[in-house]
């Protein structure tokens, strides 16, 4: 009777152990990260990183957006054209558009890593790279950390030494921003989306922002 129990116990433990296998395996394989077209997410160093392939073929052309900003605001209207005659792939950092925001600081460094980490996920080895605002200082510290990912970066703001070359209007204006002040803007939507509240901001709590 006892021999009886043990066999149905080692049988009981190993059909278990194989379908936790293929609970883990089907999970994992539906956040590996794809070059098909479409938008997605992939976990990147411990971040549920959200990117959009859009277009085949040609060098890779690798979207960052700005600070506040998502894939929609800063390239909606110009993915069409871009992904023309080659492979787009836009990408949102943490805490930005449908990429949720996590337990960590927010730095360039990081988020040029995360980048790096994701394509490095792609099997993408090369690509060009355009990064707007906040994008700018990305693709900057991407070249800088990761100079092997980066064939061509076109540099369209956001780093800089100092803010001394900023309006002073500006600067003063960034320190009073509150969360609620993006109420009802595109910049707001997705991560609204993402978090299933109205997109009012008042769900929101302030992160300290990247330095400039």
């Amino acid at each position: 009777m006892k021999t009886t129990t043990r066999k149905s116990a080692r049988v009981t433990g190993a059909l278990l152990a194989i379908i936790a296998m293929f609970v883990f395996a089907s999970g994992a394989t539906s956040q590996q990260a794809s070059r098909r077209v479409g938008g997605r997410h992939a976990f990147v160093n411990g971040l549920n990183m959200y990117y959009l392939v859009q277009g085949t073929g040609g060098i890779p052309l690798i979207l960052l957006h700005g600070a506040f900003s998502n894939i929609q605001t800063d390239f909606g209207k110009m993915l069409p054209t871009l992904s023309r005659n080659r492979q787009v792939i836009a990408i949102e950092q943490q805490g930005h558009g449908h990429t949720p925001d996590i337990d960590r600081p927010l730095t360039y460094e990081q988020m040029a890593d995360d980048v790096a980490e994701l394509l490095r996920q792609l099997r993408i080895t090369k690509a060009d790279f355009f990064g707007y605002s906040m994008g700018g200082a990305i693709g900057t510290y991407l070249a800088v950390r990761h100079p092997e990912l980066v064939r061509k970066l076109v540099f369209a703001g956001g780093a800089s030494y100092n803010v001394a070359g900023f309006y002073p209007e500006l600067m003063e204006g960034e320190k009073k921003m509150k969360p609620e002040d993006f109420a009802g803007t595109p910049w707001l939507r997705p991560t609204c989306e993402l978090l299933h509240i109205p997109a009012t901001g008042q769900s929101l709590s302030p992160r300290s922002r990247t330095s400039t």
